[in-house]
């Protein structure tokens, strides 16, 4: 029914490739959902460290991805649950990098599969609106280049020379701007601390009727984390209960407790986050463990006309609703109940959003996070004609998400002795980053589903940290399956990448307790539990780092970090569905690196070596980085001195002894 017109392009040293695609004579019985292409087979043996890295939500790299069958299990989109838009395939003599050059948005499918000691492919399909077209052209192109050593890295820096032409980095980078609140670069920490449960509000003797303890509970954190600011973030403060959208007030235990509670925590350089659940709208469900049940199916006509609908038509030609149905016995997720979503084309859905996040400033929330909007992308295609969209897939996915952070910022900005309202949304998105003042992110896992020998790498913050902070968020995904403990070495290895990746940690103060209206020791609390009493010294020793050294772990670029020999130790986690899983053993490192390029001088390279263990842990670490180096200092996390060596060779060892939990800080100064 058409021709097809495929291209590739090769530049003039054959090192990278171009590849276009044009559909031309359509019949207009046809309309073209998707296109895949290219379609990349590649050899299954390659020699050395053979490695994968795809760019799932915090980007993971998997060994040997020939080594095992996985038939398309992984299909990720672009923006959604990809914050970039590239492949590698690499090993120690080189590697190969594909990625799409796209500022738009457009919509894209990452996918790949592998079949045992065969094949691996790579596809790429790209996701159209299905309105009839004659011709039809992919609108931007996927290169393909060849490089040599360094792995994923290499690829990252290869995108990150092409992302510096796109509008998310040719902004202000995070010192310079004016729309992040100064608490998420100040070095400060947050907590998650829940206040309902199934009856409702649970927290009087916690936070007391109205919330007025809650400055003395921040208080006992801070002494004990060393850090002057912290962030508080309550789940459950929306009027229905925990991720209970949309009808978020008035707000529990009330509004008034809330401004009560910002203008005491604006005195103390404190603030608080509120996370409301998106476009995603619940309308009724059962009794769950963060709150009681509720039904509000009597209000759907009142946005019916900005919801999501789905591609089934009916008798009368009206098309379907698209929900998700967790509301009966056995629900696998019932906090979801029966619900709707929004759509981000719908431009009543747009102001009703950005009125949300404006009302959630008057309560005096520091940051508020749209949650559930996973990467700046929509959850679903819509194929309502009355929109002013294309049907199915379309850059308005996007493109309404910008729309709604831009009215929130307007709303919430020119209001006398206030900051602006700091923008966030669950994982990260490189669309987003003019818009957003940090990001409610993952990128600190151990290891990853469904690749469960898969190393994390939070590629997001790898590329972008000097531009946007990010967090490190409840700290339980990434360490099995989630919902079942781990070892505590798994958490404490989590802990130690928020800290490496430049992260602002935000765990649960349940996994971190801390005695309140007490003296607080230096080690933390005497918790009897041994899990909470290591995970809670690991989060005291790593807290307070971003705000002793900000150059680097605040506002710096990161950069492939320094090499280091150390020991492995051996852990274990779960794998499966709750309640039938399996220990799997694993090894972690005992020490954790991550290195940064200071931005207010490029000569100075910081690099934070963390160990995970509660046993002194010794290490060598060696710089990796091009040029020639005039000193390395050594530092304590109190950024005392240590030791210091002068002119030292590229090849040479630098030793480290470190504590439990300890953490060291080494800055090389490169001659100019």
């Amino acid at each position: 029914p058409f021709t097809v017109q495929a291209k590739i392009i090769a530049n003039s040293t054959g090192e990278k490739f171009h590849f276009k695609l044009n559909l031309r004579n359509i019949k207009s019985l046809w309309n073209v959902q998707s296109v895949t292409y290219p379609m990349l087979a590649l050899q299954p043996d390659m020699p050395g460290e053979d490695e994968l890295f795809v760019p799932c939500v915090e980007g993971f790299v998997v060994p040997e991805p020939w080594s095992f069958t996985l038939q398309h299990q992984g299909v990720y989109n672009y923006p959604r649950q990809c914050p970039v838009q590239f492949y590698t395939r690499s090993n120690t003599q080189g590697g190969l990098y594909v990625a799409t050059e796209d500022g738009s948005g457009a919509v894209k499918s990452f996918l790949f599969s592998t079949l045992f000691n065969r094949s691996l492919r790579l596809d790429l399909s790209h996701l159209f609106s299905e309105s009839f077209q004659e011709e039809l052209s992919i609108p931007y192109d996927t290169v393909l280049i060849s490089f040599g050593s360094g792995g994923w890295r290499t690829g990252a820096g290869i995108y990150k020379q092409w992302a510096k032409t796109m509008p998310w980095m040719t902004g202000a980078k995070l010192r310079q701007r004016n729309d992040v609140p100064h608490i998420l670069t100040s070095g400060a920490a947050g907590i998650i601390s829940p206040l309902q449960g199934p009856q409702g509000y649970i927290a009087t003797q916690k936070f007391g009727a109205n919330l007025e303890l809650v400055p003395s509970y921040l208080d006992a954190y801070k002494k004990a984390l060393n850090v002057t600011s912290l962030l508080f973030v309550p789940y459950g403060w929306e009027h229905d209960g925990t991720w209970a959208g949309m009808d978020y007030f008035p707000a529990v235990p009330n509004n008034s407790s809330w401004t009560n509670l910002a203008t005491k925590l604006n005195a103390t350089s404190d603030g608080f986050m509120l996370l409301v659940s998106g476009f995603w709208w619940v309308l009724e469900r059962n009794i769950t463990g963060g709150g009681p049940a509720f039904n509000n199916s009597f209000e759907e006509a009142s946005r019916a006309s900005m919801l999501i609908r789905a591609a089934n038509v009916t008798q009368n030609g009206s098309t379907y609703i698209w929900t998700e149905n967790d509301y009966g016995p056995g629900a696998s997720q019932p906090w979801r109940g029966l619900s709707v979503s929004l759509c981000h084309g719908s431009d009543g859905a747009v102001d009703t959003m950005a009125g949300i996040v404006a009302k959630a400033h008057t309560l005096g929330a520091t940051v508020v996070s749209f949650d559930q909007e996973i990467g700046g992308g929509q959850n679903a295609p819509c194929y309502d004609p009355n929109h002013g969209h294309g049907l199915g897939y379309g850059t308005y996915m996007w493109e309404g998400m910008k729309d709604t952070m831009r009215k929130a910022r307007n709303a919430t900005s020119g209001i006398e002795g206030r900051e602006m309202v700091g923008l966030s949304s669950e994982q990260t998105s490189e669309l987003t980053i003019p818009y957003a003042a940090t990001y409610w992110s993952r990128q600190f896992g151990v290891v990853d589903f469904p690749f469960y020998s898969a190393e994390t790498v939070g590629i997001f913050s790898y590329l972008y940290h000097e531009y946007v902070t990010a967090m490190g968020a409840a700290i339980v995904q990434g360490q099995g399956t989630l919902g079942t403990r781990p070892d505590y070495l798994m958490r404490t290895s989590a802990l130690a990448n928020v800290l490496c990746r430049g992260l602002i940690p935000v765990p649960f103060d349940s996994d971190v307790p801390v005695p309140q209206n007490k003296s607080i020791s230096d080690n933390f609390t005497e918790y009897p539990d041994p899990w909470k009493r290591n995970v809670s010294k690991a989060f005291q020793s790593y807290a307070s780092l971003p705000r002793i050294y900000p150059e680097w772990l605040i506002f710096g670029e990161t950069i492939p970090p320094v090499s280091l020999e150390c020991a492995n130790l051996s852990t274990h986690f779960y794998t499966g569905r709750p309640g039938n899983t399996t220990l799997k053993n694993y090894t972690v490192p005992a020490i954790r690196v991550g290195t940064f390029r200071a931005d207010n001088d490029t000569s100075s390279l910081g690099s934070v070596l963390v160990s995970v263990s509660d046993k002194p842990q010794n290490g060598n670490f060696w710089l990796s980085q091009e040029g020639d180096v005039q000193d390395v200092t050594l530092y304590d996390r109190f950024r005392n001195k240590i030791d210091h060596w002068v002119n030292p060779t590229n090849a040479q060892k630098f030793s480290v002894q470190l504590g439990p939990y300890g953490v060291v800080f080494a800055i090389a100064r490169l001659k100019t």
